[in-house]
């Protein structure tokens, strides 16, 4: 796959298909990124699953931190990495140990470890580099799960100029999503 540029198509089928995301490299600092993009997929009604060694026994916003990806205990959907490129092998190596295998194994911003990506692929495990979830689901105007934590008014709120909020109902990607994300209301879509 190219890394270097990712369909839309295929960046939509991910977030619409996955449902719990175990996030390494989560944190507790509501200054750090992760934390940010931990309460966001919450929002958006993913099941998160923090990991990260350092905290583990403790929880974020009442998820349990879990020590490594061997102690989630259950299948995920998807592995969303917040680490260092150069600690990108390590990572693989544990996700590569799960059973079952995740879906999708998705390395945050600045993260890329194109080696790293081709163990992953070749053992069936889609790879997607240098991207972050919480930039590409208000960019694809995705709404969020049903569930308790999820609030689709407030997404509403802070997506007014979203296609999907102003009821098109037929829109067909274009070569810069980020078209129908900013089109003002009332008018044509590009």
């Amino acid at each position: 796959m190219n890394h270097d540029l990712y369909p839309d198509d295929t960046i939509r089928d991910i977030l619409e298909h996955v449902r719990s995301i175990a996030m390494v490299g989560a944190s507790p600092n509501p200054a750090r990124p992760s934390h940010h993009v931990f309460e966001f997929l919450l929002d958006q009604g993913y099941d998160v699953i923090p990991v990260n060694p350092g905290q583990a026994g403790k929880d974020l916003c009442g998820k349990a931190f879990v020590a490594s990806l061997a102690d989630i205990g259950r299948p995920v959907d998807m592995i969303d990495i917040f680490r260092a490129s150069a600690q990108i092998p390590g990572v693989i190596d544990e996700v590569l140990a799960m059973t079952p295998l995740p879906r999708v194994i998705w390395m945050q911003l600045g993260v890329r470890h194109d080696e790293a990506a081709a163990r992953a692929e070749a053992a069936g495990i889609q790879v997607i580099m240098n991207r972050c979830p919480a930039i590409e689901i208000p960019r694809l105007c995705l709404p969020p799960r049903k569930t308790e934590r999820s609030r689709m008014s407030l997404w509403r709120k802070n997506h007014p100029h979203c296609a999907f909020q102003q009821g098109f109902t037929n829109v067909s990607t274009t070569k810069r999503s980020m078209d129908i994300l900013y089109c003002a209301p009332g008018s044509a879509l590009p």
